[in-house]
């Protein structure tokens, strides 16, 4: 999102909730193994004209903030402000059209973000901008019924606000979902899995956790401290709530919610937000595959889906190739989101309204230019 995962839109291009929301449709079970530190280059004429390709024709008229894919190569989940409408849609990028989910009551700080499965997507539904982590519902939307129901919420505080969950947005696949919500101001949370199918919550760890995520074999992964402050590791469970082996991509992982996965490879900004790890598979130890210079830092909107990464070093963003331990820079982008048949750029704004109109592009993956060879 995620995810990949957005709080507010002061906070739009330079942060993502979600990652969850990185793609968790259906995709090819296959990566690479290359594991050398990537190189950077920019734009040949190649990426140029694919990088100028048309805009999704609602972003020109309607403020869109994308954060999940649709999983059929052509649609998109986004929040959308417009005077018809305002909230969660489902975007056609070849038509423009778009189909209603979630209305917001408050448009002027009502926010969402979440995750698709390829039937479920489940939300969170934000209703505060300065206090969102605490204040705010989830959502799931069944695509083959249409049917929408309030499956979460945060909960009360006894003195008329909420207590702040982990920023990691939900994370869905295969009709499960999860989520951390928070209990005591001591930082104190539940790690919950949501059968979606049968509506059944689970919850499977009590403690202090921070955002949970759903990996491939019904697997759920979070990290835990054993009290506020304390240093954290990764523990993990099935879907039932069994306890389960962390796997060898997330062993060493602290309390950071930025993990992107796609339910097998994996990319986490680390060491202090000063490099990027990656992971073929889940079996596979990370591999430093990216560094930042000087006070530069990896953004937590990193996004992953088989050999392609997505990332940030603000203010360039970057699209690299495993396979071939490359990546290209964008150009007035601000974020990317990825499955298996397409990827959404998301462009920069220099407007200061709350929303903003930013230009959408959605390009089939498989029409994707190779990498451009790195010089120097």
């Amino acid at each position: 999102m995620s995810g990949r995962r957005w709080l507010a839109w002061s906070l739009a291009l330079a942060t993502v909730v979600w990652a969850g929301g990185c793609g968790e449709s259906d995709r090819a079970q296959t990566h690479s193994a290359a594991t050398v530190p990537w190189c950077t280059a920019p734009p040949d004429d190649a990426w140029t004209a694919a990088l100028a390709s048309p805009v999704v024709e609602l972003s020109r008229t309607a403020s869109l903030l994308p954060w999940a894919m649709g999983g059929d190569g052509s649609t998109f989940f986004a929040s959308m402000y417009a005077p018809e409408f305002s909230g969660v849609v489902r975007v056609d990028a070849r038509t423009g059209a778009y189909r209603p989910i979630l209305r917001f009551a408050h448009p002027d700080r009502y926010q969402a973000s979440g995750a698709f499965d390829g039937r479920w997507l489940v939300m969170r539904e934000y209703h505060r901008l300065q206090d969102s982590l605490a204040d705010n519902a989830i959502w799931a939307w069944d695509g083959v019924t249409g049917r929408l129901t309030r499956i979460g919420q945060a909960r009360p505080d006894g003195s008329g606000g909420f207590i702040p969950s982990p920023w990691r947005d939900v994370s869905v696949r295969d009709g499960f979902a999860t989520w951390t919500a928070g209990t005591a101001p001591d930082g104190s949370g539940e790690v919950h899995v949501y059968d979606l199918a049968n509506a059944r919550d689970r919850v499977v760890r009590r403690g202090h956790p921070g955002g949970s995520l759903l990996l491939d074999g019904a697997v759920v992964a979070w990290p835990e401290s054993t009290a506020p402050d304390a240093p954290a590791q990764m523990r993990a469970s099935t879907t039932q709530g069994a306890s389960a082996s962390v796997p060898a991509a997330l062993e060493g992982t602290g309390m950071v919610d930025a993990v992107a996965t796609d339910g097998s490879a994996i990319a986490i900004p680390a060491r202090e937000w000063r490099t990027l790890e990656w992971s073929p598979d889940l079996t596979t130890r990370r591999t430093t595959v990216v560094r930042t210079a000087s006070d530069d830092v990896v953004a937590n909107n990193v996004v992953i889906d088989g050999s392609l990464v997505g990332y940030g070093i603000e203010p360039v963003a970057y699209l690299a190739d495993a396979s071939v331990g490359r990546a290209v820079s964008l150009p007035n982008v601000a974020f990317t989101l990825m499955d298996a048949n397409a990827i959404v750029l998301v462009g920069r704004s220099g407007e200061t309204s709350l929303h903003p109109k930013l230009a959408v592009r959605l390009l089939a993956r498989q029409a994707l230019p190779p990498m451009p060879a790195c010089t120097g």
